[in-house]
């Protein structure tokens, strides 16, 4: 008898670390390779190397999906492009008799202003960095990686739509006014970008006695498991 519990109880082990290793971390859960480019904003293009408290390297740096296109200070690419575009038709010099006449001067403001404008693209290239960003400026352009990964104005293009009962007819979607940003998918990965950053601030330095950033980590980690509870419950499984 003794013999069967002690097996029992093994098996039960084996079973409870199979159940916490498909669960991942309850705070991190399992960092995929989108959840770990939340500590860059999607600019970094590789992952930090794990490694051992020797200092010896476990697993080497793995590629992150990025997002260029987002700048800092909620400011897209394409706007940057149109802002540098329209600025240098504005700097450009105007040509006149005097320039006509003397071809030298000519080249030298052309030269001059190709410097200037190429000195200003570097200084907005900087200040637009997300690298050189805060912890706000990275949470927002987080959050709109996540809606735009996320939101079902993209995915209702590749995932099919949930299936109906018998009998039911599927209505008409009316056309969607701008991108989703209240799906409980959409608010899943924020939570998770919120969450992070939240966790890794508190493991550094003195975060231990952050008692009312400790309250908040609970707090989202118990949102963000109500909605994945509802999502599988109501919406697409």
């Amino acid at each position: 008898m003794q013999q069967r519990k002690n097996a029992h109880l093994e098996r039960r082990r084996e079973i409870e670390e199979a159940r916490e290793q498909q669960r991942g971390d309850p705070v991190r859960g399992i960092t995929t390779p989108f959840v770990e480019s939340f500590d860059s904003a999607g600019q970094a293009l590789l992952s930090k190397p794990l490694v051992d408290e020797g200092g010896k390297t476990v697993q080497e740096a793995q590629p992150l999906p990025t997002s260029p296109h987002i700048f800092n200070n909620l400011i897209h690419k394409s706007e940057f492009d149109a802002a540098i575009e329209n600025a240098y038709v504005l700097t450009k010099p105007m040509q006149s008799e005097y320039t006509l006449s003397n071809p030298e001067a000519w080249e030298e403001r052309v030269n001059k202003h190709e410097a200037q404008h190429a000195r200003a693209v570097e200084a907005l290239r900087r200040i637009l960095d997300l690298e050189n960003g805060s912890s706000k400026d990275r949470r927002h352009a987080n959050i709109r990686r996540c809606i735009e990964t996320f939101g079902r104005h993209e995915t209702d293009l590749t995932l099919p739509p949930k299936p109906l009962s018998r009998g039911q007819e599927r209505e008409e979607r009316p056309v969607r006014g701008g991108p989703d940003t209240g799906s409980s998918e959409v608010q899943i990965a924020i939570l998770t970008a919120k969450i992070r950053a939240l966790a890794n601030q508190l493991e550094q330095g003195r975060g231990y006695k952050d008692k009312v950033g400790r309250r908040d980590l609970r707090l989202m980690v118990h949102k963000r498991q109500k909605l994945l509870d509802y999502m599988e419950r109501k919406e697409r499984g």
